[in-house]
């Protein structure tokens, strides 16, 4: 759960980053200043992509697994930890 709000955290600060970006590079006149500000927006948003991979991969994917488990269990489909060979279950059970 602490990856989640630290990755959280990584999107949503690297997407102000980017955001900060759009508006500098409206006022921004001189060419080599506004190259520097698209890419810092480029990376953070790399950063912002990334984090936000990683979050769903490790916090919701496992916090999802749990309750698509019972709906699974409920529809007599085999289940992590089921073994290959075992009969399928009645549904309801």
């Amino acid at each position: 759960m602490l990856a989640h709000v630290v990755f959280v955290f990584v999107f949503v600060g690297a997407h102000g980053v980017s955001s900060f970006a759009m508006f500098a590079a409206r006022r921004e006149t001189d060419r080599v200043r506004l190259a520097a500000i698209l890419d810092l927006s480029t990376s953070s948003v790399n950063i912002a992509g990334l984090g936000l991979l990683v979050a769903v991969l490790i916090a919701m994917t496992p916090m999802a697994a749990g309750p698509m488990g019972g709906v699974r269990k409920a529809l007599g489909m085999r289940v992590q930890g089921d073994k290959k060979d075992a009969p399928l279950r009645e549904p309801g059970d």
